[in-house]
């Protein structure tokens, strides 16, 4: 049965992604409200998220299909601008506070060998995956490895994931800061990693 509902929601996450969002969005922007775009975006997103939580997956998934079906909108730049603005002098900041502040140190010496071995699996798994799955669609090798560096990084995704998990209780609580540790180190080490397949690249084709 909840198979069938999850079917049913991404049925209609095309559908709105199809005809609503663009439909709502313009009925928006006729409206004489000010900021009445944003705020038909926020309802929008937030209303798929909450659908996306009432039928068992993660309300991130609901708000990433939001976002996706307003990108594809005329109205997406007056949006963005003006979300990215709320996002990163509230939201954002506000986030990161609170995941440090669920933070401690008081277990990292007791973990370091488990955060060594989880941060090279998650680097590995993320470059392998993006390496080899770009050379199936027709990539080059030095291309495969600048997709695949740029994947390592675990970013905010896994950020909310991880607290997803500690507040449903699917791991120990002990280990959470030390996955938190890994997701950073992750997010530290692709810049440097793409960064030389960069220039790798461009000191092999300027021989050819």
């Amino acid at each position: 049965m909840n198979l069938l509902i999850e079917a049913a929601y991404f049925v209609a996450v095309w559908f709105i992604y199809k005809w609503v969002a663009p439909y709502f969005m313009k009925a928006a922007e006729k409206m004489d409200v000010n900021y009445s775009v944003v705020i038909a975006s926020l309802v929008l997103a937030l209303a798929m998220a909450y659908a996306a939580d009432f039928v068992g997956l993660s309300a991130v998934v609901g708000a990433f299909f939001g976002g996706l079906a307003i990108r594809q909108t005329p109205q997406y730049k007056e949006v963005n601008s003006s979300v990215s603005a709320i996002g990163y002098s509230i939201f954002i900041p506000v986030f990161f506070a609170d995941i440090g502040l669920s933070m401690t140190f008081a277990s990292f010496f007791k973990d370091i060998w488990f955060i060594i071995v989880m941060t090279v699996l998650a680097i590995l798994s993320k470059f392998w995956a993006g390496k080899y799955s770009s050379e199936v669609f027709g990539f080059t090798k030095g291309e495969g490895n600048i997709v695949g560096a740029g994947m390592v990084s675990r970013g905010e995704v896994a950020l909310i994931v991880a607290q997803i998990g500690i507040t449903h209780h699917l791991f120990p609580e002990d280990i959470y800061s030390s996955l938190i540790l890994v997701i950073i180190v992750t997010t530290v080490v692709s810049p440097f990693i793409l960064n030389y397949y960069i220039k790798k690249q461009k000191e092999d084709t300027s021989f050819m």
